[in-house]
């Protein structure tokens, strides 16, 4: 948002804005879960790696299994749903919604990777990714905001959100090999 107010200005912010608020608010979901989840990655990191796996399996199947729709439905209502929250002068904020729908499928599942992560005493790897991963966004940002605008910001978002936590999840695969 910094960054497309920095170059674009701010009515483009206030487009983003309105497309992000609803990602934003989704992603409560996810958090939610893997806090109740927690509890009992700290308990089985370290004692027992076979049901830590399976904890972790079933919490990744159910978190994908329930964004998925959520991502096919908010797309095919994306224009509709930003026109019934803002009204018509928020039309060009619908295409942005749109994309910004594709973090759901990264950011369910990575709020769970990341507790698993923490569990395992993995703070410091989960911190140099997230790392990472912001400096990518920036990079990427500085790139696509100039010529594309709110749907530059979007997609570097996408981009960044995806690169990095596909790193994350390869990383607690050292950790517990697991599978979804």
């Amino acid at each position: 948002t910094l960054m497309l107010g920095w170059f674009k200005g701010a009515h483009d912010v206030g487009m983003y804005g309105a497309a992000q608020r609803p990602i934003l608010l989704l992603y409560a979901l996810p958090a939610l879960f893997a806090t109740s989840l927690f509890p009992l990655f700290s308990k089985y990191a370290f004692v027992n790696k076979e049901k830590f796996k399976n904890i972790l399996e079933v919490s990744l199947t159910l978190s994908l299994a329930a964004v998925l729709p959520i991502v096919a439905g908010g797309v095919i209502v994306a224009r509709p749903l930003i026109l019934l929250l803002y009204g018509g002068e928020y039309d060009s904020a619908s295409i942005a919604f749109g994309v910004l729908l594709f973090t759901l499928p990264v950011v369910f599942p990575s709020f769970i990777i990341g507790d698993a992560i923490v569990a395992y005493n993995g703070q410091r790897t989960f911190f140099l990714f997230s790392t990472i991963g912001a400096v990518g966004d920036i990079i990427l940002n500085l790139f696509l905001i100039p010529t594309y605008g709110i749907m530059g910001a979007a997609v570097s978002t996408v981009a960044a959100q995806l690169i990095t936590n596909v790193v994350i999840w390869y990383k607690l695969k050292r950790f517990n090999e697991f599978q979804v």
